[in-house]
């Protein structure tokens, strides 16, 4: 189960990230942590990823500070922002914690991979052993996995993709995929998969628009129904999230 917790910006120069404050709903500490306790209380494996959202869904990618200062003090939200969730994370041993590149932050004083260390020295104090991502639009390394994000994957441009078409399109990335896991001997587990209920949803499948009306559940089935049937039992694949 990938449960989202976000946090909020209020623009492309703007340099704090708002979270846990009376106007959200999951977002808020303390519910993440009850519905969180009451999916792993039910045996169901949870995945906590703490996601940055944009004014009118900015890509993070674009964030430009307008100065050196508003840059550390970006920095500085960001880490509290993760610490706090990747704490909470901790407390109540979700077996994967993943964080997002934000944006290209990585200056003298501020770098991703530092951030990491301190995210498992929390977890090294609770004597937990979780797995630690990066979902960007390419392959990096976790602990235990090879973790993807599968942004690059699909322009299937069929309003209706068949199985056969759908299966056919996961042929090329099957055999790059198996190559990656071969090479570093780690299976590979997705962050996140899925397709909406509409025309055209192998297309472009990380697009939230609304303005595609109508609902497509054969579009829908039959792509998934191929990801199962291409991927699912492949020695190299450990699963993913829905």
């Amino acid at each position: 189960m990938l449960r989202y917790a976000f946090g909020f910006i209020r623009s492309l120069e703007h340099p704090e990230i708002i979270y846990n404050t009376e106007r959200q709903w999951f977002e808020r500490l303390f519910l993440e942590l009850h519905t969180t306790f009451q999916v792993t209380e039910q045996d169901i494996q949870v995945m906590l990823k703490p996601q940055i959202w944009i004014w009118q869904g900015e890509y993070t990618g674009y964030l430009q500070m307008k100065s050196e200062e508003e840059w550390l003090q970006l920095e500085s939200s960001y880490r509290d922002f993760i610490l706090s969730f990747a704490h909470l994370a901790a407390e109540f041993q979700v077996p994967v914690f993943c964080i997002n590149r934000i944006g290209n932050i990585c200056t003298a004083a501020f770098c991703i991979l530092e951030l990491i260390t301190e995210i498992r020295m929390v977890y090294t104090e609770s004597s937990l052993m979780l797995q630690i991502g990066m979902s960007i639009s390419d392959w990096i390394f976790g602990k235990t996995w090879i973790i993807l994000e599968l942004t690059p994957i699909s322009y299937i441009k069929d309003k209706t993709p068949s199985v056969a078409t759908a299966s056919a399109s996961w042929q090329t990335w099957k055999d790059e995929l198996q190559n990656i896991s071969s090479t570093f001997g780690k299976p590979i587990l997705f962050t996140e998969y899925g397709y909406r209920s509409v025309d055209y949803a192998g297309d472009e499948p990380w697009q939230s628009s609304r303005e595609i009306q109508g609902v497509n559940i054969s579009a829908q089935n039959n792509l998934l129904q191929a990801l199962y049937e291409s991927l699912w039992y492949e020695e190299w694949f450990v699963g993913g999230f829905l």
